[in-house]
């Protein structure tokens, strides 16, 4: 019979945290525009660990680091390099000006299923709040949208399910190890 593994046997096949801190990134970034829930900001932190991506970057209000992020969270926040920012816009300027290319995960016209896009590193998905999504400003300076498409009724899903997903994609898309 199946039984669950204690912490203790899952940190065992860890490295030391000393050595996990020295271990480079994926050449993928998040940014969040506008998210207001602390669960969810919570819930893609400990996403953006598992994955090791490279940055996750909030912009908009700081109130989202509430006590629902830290209770979602875990405290997985200081494996993870974050920053918070004002102006999404300028942000996402500046990091295609550094060579980035940029794709927010948005509902468009002209957006592309999120399975059957072609991604280049380094790359900064971008995701929307959960009530207005990526704004107008922000989407004018994204290389492409893409979208998980909607089988059933609904028209999305939880922004940090969306983050999970859109994260282990890329990683089958570049061939990630580990």
């Amino acid at each position: 019979m199946n039984r669950q593994l204690t912490s203790e046997e899952l940190r065992a096949g860890k490295v030391s945290r000393a050595e996990f801190a020295t271990i480079p990134r994926r050449k993928i970034s998040i940014m969040l525009d506008g998210i207001k829930s602390g669960s969810n900001l919570g819930n893609i932190f400990r996403v953006a660990d598992a994955m090791r991506i490279e940055k996750v970057w909030v912009c908009g209000s700081e109130s989202v680091f509430s006590t629902k992020f830290k209770r979602a969270s875990r405290k997985i926040e200081t494996w993870v390099d974050w920053e918070c920012r004002n102006d999404a816009a300028a942000l996402v300027a500046e990091l295609n000006q550094a060579g980035n290319s940029i794709v927010a995960m948005e509902l468009c016209d002209k957006s592309e299923p999120l399975f059957s896009m072609e991604y280049t590193l380094p790359l900064v998905l971008v995701f929307g709040g959960e009530s207005a999504g990526v704004s107008w400003e922000v989407l004018s300076l994204c290389d492409g949208t893409v979208h998980l498409p909607m089988l059933g009724m609904g028209n999305s899903i939880n922004l940090s399910n969306s983050v999970a997903i859109a994260l282990y994609e890329a990683k089958r898309s570049f061939f990630f190890e580990g």
